[in-house]
């Protein structure tokens, strides 16, 4: 009824729809207004928040799958597409971890079997960071430079450059 009388809406209407609202509020009780707004809006859109936790993801699939051709070039596609985004720099850290992502991932393109277990170990580290970084990015934060997950990928870089200057 009050649909229909939505373009003659008068006084009779307004007492009809206060007095449903109040029928209504018996079942179901008026709740607050959810805040609008919460976090800061990114000025991209979300783009580069959504990217950094897909490049994570990948990364981490391709942890657990060192013989994964097509997860490979898929980080590496996405990787790469970081590079001209300057918001990247925005953002401690996420640079270094997306290069090191890269030198990971790229022993598959280049037509090896399989990942090394240090790439691997720093695939999963990448991964771990990636999400810290995204979920900071949506705080409107940055990740603690003296993070444990920071710590862990420096360490499993070390250890893959240091076999992999061993093995020259």
């Amino acid at each position: 009824l009050l649909l229909r009388n939505v373009r003659t809406w008068g006084p009779a209407d307004d007492a009809r729809s206060r007095a449903r609202i109040d029928e209504l509020s018996r079942y179901a009780p008026a709740r607050t207004a959810t805040p609008i707004g919460g976090l800061p809006a990114a000025p991209d859109g979300g783009f580069l928040v959504t990217e950094v936790a897909n490049i994570g993801a990948g990364a981490e699939l391709l942890a657990t799958r060192p013989t994964d051709r097509d997860a490979a070039a898929n980080v590496l596609r996405r990787v790469r597409a970081m590079r001209g985004i300057a918001g990247v720099k925005d953002h401690p850290s996420l640079s270094e971890v997306l290069e090191a992502t890269e030198h990971a991932a790229h022993p598959l393109e280049r037509g090896e079997a399989q990942i090394s277990p240090e790439r691997l170990a720093v695939l999963g580290a990448a991964a771990t960071v990636l999400r810290g970084i995204a979920a900071s990015m949506r705080m409107g934060t940055a990740l603690d430079p003296a993070s444990p997950e920071l710590a862990r990928f420096a360490a499993s870089l070390d250890a893959m450059q240091e076999k992999e200057t061993e093995g020259e």
